[in-house]
């Protein structure tokens, strides 16, 4: 693809710069009724004031490792003539996906909010309805869109032909959907695609790669069928990518942090539409593990039809591999789980004496059920079968007691799983260093996970050692649903997340921070190590409603200044002597 002219760059900075900071807006940006609803890609901005302060906000929480240049940027953009910074504005670009070379500046227009036409033109007469001005030093083109809009565009031609006329919110509104219109309606910066023209462009993509798939897999495959559960799990794909309407993504930024979000449309009646078509709770789920210092949390609404459909079909790949399976004794697939289970939820707490216990010592998990009894009885069967079971160099040797005590008024079932590996039967991690040693430091001295199993009434909890204080804890949390989710930090971040999550995931920084930071001191990766002080999660969450698909990412600003002060510092790329400090010659682009 050519690049754009400065000319084209500089009436397009209010879009660029959005693409580092946000704001949450209660509706959708106004200009949007004036862009084609059939516009290749749309980048819209919904206050144009709010983005720079959040521009300024965000690099001064950065600071020594923020933009010098983006005060610059955002004090000129505030001292434009005319530019009405409580608008919002559009950049529309025709791209042509099946030849992105082909594209120029003619195909970039920006569509700005004015409080003074006058003033932002300068002055400047009508030709045929286009006013020629200067633009940071380069000439521009522009004509009234509406009341308070200015279309503005490198050339008087591309300028005159595009047609923005007012209409069009109702029909972005319908191709957007749900998701998109949630994406756009909260982000400060949304990229919204038209999947329409991509379609032939992302299929051509999917059938490379199913077939560099087909080649990988078949080396494997020890004559076993792999094209079948491959092809079936393209051909699953390949609906999605058909049944696509519009594509979204947001960025934004506020005192909290920054989020991202992506999000897809499928049409209306479509097959994909129709397995999409339902609200999660997974939130309300991570209540239900105990609360405390952790590493990660998740939770999941296994009652989509989307998630049981691709389920199915990593099942279908994972028995066609011989030896593919990758489930723990105790721990069944995921397909396995969905067939007796309506939602999961777990939590990874964090393990101070990781080398002595195991860094999954205090695992939990927690299984919404309609049948408890069934799905422990799965458990049992799984760690009973496993005993005395060796594969690809790894043994088991197993033991489950039934009713083996009662805690805080629950039967408990105990199990042990000891797994044994045989590096030299190429069992374990590939050669990866000792495999023995990494099941050792998964699980601790017992070697493999070695727990309970308690059934409560529509749900099961299991944990992965023998600590009795956590097994109360975790079945008080599942009885009272004042776990983890009460936490006031994992509140916060969780209020954040997509309406109607069918997934949630939780990482806890600063205890990874503080486990991961002494050790990298230990080694020398790192001069030194000052512990993090606590603050809210890093979250991820997946909605999925009305035919629609959200995910979104919270990054809470703490968590990106002390992400950022353990990055090593780099040389300057554009040093004096060259590329780098050892260059000695200039580089050559």
């Amino acid at each position: 693809m050519s690049m754009l002219s400065n000319r084209c760059a500089r009436m397009t900075c209010v879009a660029a710069l959005a693409m580092s900071a946000g704001l949450v807006h209660a509706d959708p940006p106004a200009v949007l009724d004036f862009v084609p609803a059939d516009a290749p890609l749309v980048v819209s901005i919904g206050n144009v004031g709010e983005l720079f302060n959040d521009i300024d906000a965000a690099n001064r929480m950065l600071g020594e490792n923020g933009n010098p240049q983006a005060g610059f940027i955002t004090m000129m953009g505030r001292g434009m003539p005319g530019l009405n910074l409580d608008g919002s504005a559009a950049a529309v670009i025709n791209f042509d996906f099946a030849n992105p070379d082909n594209m120029d500046e003619e195909d970039v227009v920006v569509i700005l909010p004015i409080s003074d036409f006058a003033a932002f033109t300068q002055g400047a007469q009508a030709t045929d309805g286009v006013y020629e001005f200067a633009f940071g030093g380069e000439p521009a083109y522009a004509k009234r869109v509406g009341e308070g809009f200015a279309l503005v565009g490198p050339s008087a031609g591309a300028v005159s032909s595009f047609q923005a006329n007012a209409g069009n919110m109702r029909a972005h509104g319908e191709r957007l959907g749900h998701s998109g219109r949630s994406i756009a309606d909260s982000a400060d910066i949304a990229f919204i695609a038209n999947v329409a023209p991509a379609r032939e462009m992302m299929l051509d993509g999917l059938a490379q790669a199913q077939q560099q798939m087909m080649f990988f897999a078949a080396m494997g495959a020890q004559g076993q069928d792999v094209a079948t559960p491959i092809n079936g799990m393209m051909e699953m794909i390949r609906g999605y990518v058909n049944d696509a309407q519009t594509g979204a993504m947001g960025l934004s930024y506020d005192e909290g942090g920054f989020t991202i979000d992506w999000g897809v449309q499928f049409e209306e009646g479509s097959e994909s539409a129709k397995l999409l078509d339902v609200k999660g709770d997974a939130g309300s789920m991570l209540s239900r593990v105990p609360g405390g210092d952790y590493y990660l949390a998740y939770a999941m609404d296994l009652r989509s039809p989307a998630l049981a459909s691709v389920a199915s079909k990593f099942q279908e790949i994972s028995s066609a591999m011989e030896g593919a399976s990758s489930s723990i004794p105790g721990q069944p697939e995921l397909a396995d789980i969905m067939e007796r289970a309506t939602g999961t939820a777990g939590v990874l707490g964090a393990s101070p004496a990781m080398m002595q216990t195991g860094l999954l010592a205090n695992m939990v998990s927690y299984v919404r059920t309609d049948d408890a009894d069934a799905y422990a009885g799965m458990l049992a069967d799984s760690v009973k079968a496993s005993d005395g079971q060796s594969a690809q160099g790894m043994s088991f040797a197993t033991s489950y007691g039934a009713n083996a005590k009662t805690v805080s008024g629950v039967p408990v079932d105990t199990y042990s799983v000891k797994m044994s590996i045989d590096q030299a039967a190429g069992g374990g991690m590939g050669g990866m260093g000792n495999p023995q040693q990494m099941v050792g430091m998964m699980f601790g001295p017992s070697m493999g996970p070695n727990g309970h199993i308690a059934k409560l009434d529509n749900a099961v909890v299991q944990t992965l050692s023998s600590n009795e204080a956590l097994l109360t804890r975790s079945i008080e949390a599942a009885k009272t649903g004042n776990g983890l989710g009460a936490d006031a930090r994992v509140k916060a971040v969780s209020d954040r997340m997509p309406e109607g999550s069918m997934g949630q995931l939780f990482i806890a920084y600063n205890q990874l921070a503080n486990t991961v930071g002494p050790m990298a001191m230990m080694f020398g990766a790192i001069e030194g190590f000052e512990p993090v002080e606590p603050m809210d999660p890093v979250a991820m969450g997946l909605g999925t409603q009305d035919g629609g698909l959200h995910f979104r990412m919270f990054l809470p600003g703490p968590v990106i200044t002390s992400a950022v002060s353990f990055m090593p510092e780099q040389d300057d790329p554009f040093a004096e002597d060259g590329w780098g400090d050892d260059a000695e010659e200039d580089p050559e682009f």
